[in-house]
């Protein structure tokens, strides 16, 4: 479905206007906008990338985002990630279902 990857974009969006204040930006990337991007400078640290994907996680399911990349500064090029098990863009499910 076209729509999933505006609405990752738009998640996106909303989410680093809310996370601003604690300093934290977030962004998508890769094809159909399927990763997202958090950077802060809290992502140092292990736990607070746990921490944040656990309290994250069942959002970024729904939006269907197979990927969250934590990075604690814009030029990172070693992150940490963790592979997200969502349904594919193209099947349609009803609220409530789960398989």
């Amino acid at each position: 479905m076209s729509e999933f990857p505006k609405l990752r974009k738009a998640y996106a969006d909303l989410i680093a206007k809310e996370l601003w204040e604690n300093n934290i930006e977030a962004s998508v990337a890769g094809s159909g906008n399927k990763t997202i991007v958090f950077t802060a400078g809290m992502f140092a640290n292990n736990k607070n990338i746990k921490d944040a994907h656990t309290s994250l996680q069942e959002a970024l399911e729904l939006f269907r985002f197979t990927r969250a990349n934590y990075k604690w500064y814009e030029y990172d090029t070693e992150y940490t990630y963790y592979e997200i098990d969502s349904f594919p863009d193209s099947k349609v499910i009803e609220i409530g279902s789960t398989s």
